[in-house]
């Protein structure tokens, strides 16, 4: 599980939202949202904007959790 996805579930689990509900939201499919959370797939930025705002996430938080996630590239 990714430290996205694993924020993702918490802050929905807080919620008490199930994933069904988010997808109805969102608009995101609860079988994608899943993959994202288990950290199966890395979401499009514009995914991850339609969570945030759906759960009430700052994107501050979300944009330092995916850049956290991010290996280091090495420059040439």
């Amino acid at each position: 599980m990714t430290r996205l996805g694993k924020e993702i579930k918490k802050a929905r689990i807080e919620k008490e939202m199930s994933q069904q509900a988010l997808e109805a939201l969102t608009g995101i499919a609860y079988r994608h949202l899943s993959a994202i959370e288990r950290g199966d797939i890395n979401p499009r930025w514009d995914t991850v904007v339609k969570i945030a705002y759906a759960l009430d996430l700052s994107l501050d938080m979300v944009a330092w959790e995916t850049s956290r996630e991010t290996p280091e590239v090495a420059h040439a």
